[in-house]
């Protein structure tokens, strides 16, 4: 495979490095991180009207480019350090599921959250951004909280469910509850809930053929430790992955919560009704699909409740039945 640039990505990346020359200066870079406000909305503009988010968009604000050329730009923008949610940006206009992210009119995933797992805190982000999002549902599993009241209150359709049925089961419940084709599935318990966790799974459904699941991957840390999140996963279903179904891609999280995939392809999954449906949900459409029909997307670091080991032993057991039932060894 060659990956030499041809002369027109040549242009393009020595355009977009001459853009950013100096423009953007490390300094800049600490004040404008996760700051919406920060954002310099003229030169957020001038690199609209480089193409910088309209590069694989099509139609009028559109330049039809490809994936490469898309690589070759942000590449110069990480270079020069350029802060701001591009990609999000990006994805949200090559997709077209925001007007005027493609002319820089709108910046998409800049939206600053609370650390908290409030639904008003979670809810509008979604409701904000996604002008072709036509449906929008929690499923309350039984919460005694506040859930529900505030996700109506939010604007978001509830599913209530009687007592607690299941992570697998409330996952279906909300399936059947839509009828769009593309499923976007986000655990609830997200600190620092954005955008970025939908269009970043939706992303690679919508623009990779032959995608089936888009599960996300992230970095989670615990207590403030990096690598040590994520206990089950790295524990429990890695290994047993790795030794029960060593044809399936090597996943950094095959656990992940955060998944998209079509609605026919959802349809016809059995739904372990506990915290095994993400295990048997991958075994099962890599069987189907094949394993390259599986793809991740990096998310960047996700932060939730953790929970104590206590709590996640009997996960673990799931974890392990549903992986010994797919292999016929139980």
């Amino acid at each position: 495979m060659d990956f030499e640039l041809n002369s027109d990505q040549i242009a393009l990346a020595d355009g977009i490095r001459r853009l950013c020359d100096g423009r953007f200066p490390l300094e800049r870079l600490r004040i404008a991180e996760g700051s919406a406000s920060a954002i310099d909305d003229r030169a957020w503009q001038e690199l609209a009207d480089a193409g910088v988010f309209s590069l694989r968009a099509v139609g009028d604000e559109g330049l039809g480019l490809g994936m490469a050329e898309a690589a070759v730009v942000f590449e110069e923008l990480g270079r020069a350090l350029v802060p701001g949610p591009l990609v999000a940006s990006h994805v949200a206009a090559t997709l077209g599921l925001v007007d005027g992210a493609a002319t820089g009119k709108a910046v998409v995933g800049a939206a600053r959250r609370p650390s908290t797992v409030k639904l008003d805190a979670v809810v509008p982000v979604l409701l904000d951004h996604f002008g072709a999002l036509t449906e929008l549902v929690v499923v309350d599993d039984g919460s005694t909280d506040e859930t529900a009241k505030e996700a109506e209150a939010a604007g978001a359709a509830v599913l209530s469910l009687p007592g607690t049925t299941g992570k697998g089961k409330a996952m279906q419940e909300g399936l059947r509850a839509t009828s769009g084709e593309v499923i976007v599935f986000c655990d609830a318990d997200i600190y620092d809930f954005s955008a970025r966790f939908v269009l970043g799974v939706l992303g690679p459904l919508l623009t990779a053929p032959g995608t089936a699941l888009v599960k996300g991957a992230y970095r989670r840390p615990l207590d403030g430790q990096e690598g040590e999140g994520g206990r089950v996963t790295e524990l429990v279903a890695k290994p047993v992955l790795r030794l029960l179904f060593p044809e399936l891609p090597s996943l950094r999280q095959p656990l992940a919560g955060e998944i998209a995939s079509w609605r026919h392809v959802l349809n016809v999954l059995e739904f372990e009704s506990g915290y095994g449906v993400e295990i048997g949900m991958l075994i099962d459409i890599a069987r189907l699909y094949g394993a390259a029909s599986i793809v991740e997307s990096d998310l960047g670091e996700r932060r939730h409740r953790n929970r104590p080991l206590s709590e996640l032993a009997p996960q673990a057991q799931t974890v392990i039945e549903v992986a010994l039932r797919r292999a016929a060894l139980l």
